[in-house]
């Protein structure tokens, strides 16, 4: 808090690699420093009120069921590679949640997005070594017009983003979701409900990086964690049973049904989540 608030001025800077003119995706709130990056923040914190997010809790329930039958397909053929199917799992929230896009890649549907998600995270994209020149050499690397992430995505993210803004503004279309709060920004600057003094709006070119790297940093951080989770519980079946107890008692009342408030009163469960649980070799 001191030094995002209060001491910000010492602070403004973490040395990351942005090449806005050449990498419009650079552009985004994780990369930038700065004053850009308080304008941003300032922009986006109404995106992330818990009554938004309860909001898109149906989605992401649903998705679950889509989870959970994508890995009894997967088992019937033997072990469950959770990574994966932790990954299209994610994708498919995201997608939805942000996007109003269904995806559907845990039914094998749209595979290019899956093999974009891949090469982000250095699965046939730029190696660690040019990743590395980047961040150590920024100033050199922009002199060089070096791009962090390359043609093809960066084409795709306008494709999918670009084009879905320009659908929405064309067709007044409105939706309780990330894409829709972005429009709301470069159209009017502030959020519906939300008081700013910040009057200047996002272009387009800031929206299609917030939403690229919404899309990129919550699938694969969330993945990463639920394919630890589950991998661990697999290991300790105790723990399983002792989860899947707490589950089946806090459901009661919502005739089997997990809710958003029935979620949040499952301490073992978040316990689990968060690698609280100590005899977890994580």
């Amino acid at each position: 808090k001191l030094i995002l608030v209060k001491d910000f001025n010492n602070f403004t800077d973490r040395g990351l690699y942005v090449n806005e003119e050449d990498d419009p995706l650079t552009g985004n709130l994780f990369l930038t420093a700065g004053e850009k990056w308080r304008f941003l923040r300032s922009k986006l914190s109404p995106v992330f009120t818990s009554g938004k997010i309860k909001m898109m809790y149906n989605t992401i329930s649903d998705k679950g069921e889509n989870f959970v039958s994508a890995i009894e397909r997967a088992s019937k053929s033997g072990s469950v590679e959770m990574k994966e199917i932790s990954n299209r799992f994610t994708i498919d929230v995201v997608s939805s949640c942000a996007f109003g896009m269904e995806a559907n890649t845990l039914n094998s549907e749209h595979p290019e997005l899956v093999s974009i998600f891949k090469q982000v995270f250095n699965d046939g994209g730029p190696g660690m070594l040019y990743i590395f020149f980047l961040f150590a050499f920024p100033k050199f690397s922009k002199f060089l017009h070096l791009r962090q992430f390359n043609k093809k995505i960066s084409e795709y993210f306008y494709d999918i983003i670009g084009g879905s803004i320009s659908y929405r503004e064309q067709n007044k279309v409105n939706r309780n979701d990330f894409l829709n709060m972005l429009v709301e920004l470069k159209n009017k600057g502030s959020i519906d409900g939300e008081i700013s003094t910040e009057t200047r709006k996002l272009t387009l070119d800031e929206c299609v990086a917030q939403a690229f790297i919404f899309f990129f940093a919550g699938a694969d951080t969330t993945s990463t964690v639920i394919s630890y989770a589950i991998t661990e519980l697999s290991h300790h079946p105790e723990m399983q049973e002792k989860l899947r107890l707490e589950i089946l008692d806090k459901v009661k009342e919502s005739n089997g049904e997990i809710t958003y408030e029935s979620l949040h009163e499952m301490q073992y469960l978040n316990k689990v989540v968060s690698g609280k649980e100590t005899n977890f070799n994580l």
